[in-house]
């Protein structure tokens, strides 16, 4: 909602400006706006990303894509899987 509504009011204001092209000072701080916003969502999912390997232990395997292509894929067993005639969620 801190993308879309500024967003949302923006292109009515535009809109309602009657002009077709996008040459206005407001699209300017949009653009920052947007920037800005990005790197903090980036930033918070990277903390997020962090905590959650720290509480399971994979701290080590986080940076090892060798690792976490092979060996977790290899090892998994799942009791759940998706039915490929009917695409519901099956138990084993």
């Amino acid at each position: 909602m801190l993308l879309a509504a500024p967003g949302l009011a923006l292109q009515i204001y535009i809109i309602a400006e009657r002009t077709s092209d996008y040459n206005n000072i407001l699209i300017s701080f949009w653009v920052f706006y947007v920037m800005i916003w990005s790197t903090i969502i980036v930033e918070f999912w990277k903390r997020k990303t962090s905590e959650i390997n720290y509480r399971w232990g994979t701290l080590e395997l986080m940076n090892n894509p060798d690792i976490l292509n092979k060996q977790l894929r290899e090892d998994f067993v799942g009791d759940e899987c998706i039915s490929a005639i009917t695409g519901a969620l099956t138990k084993h």
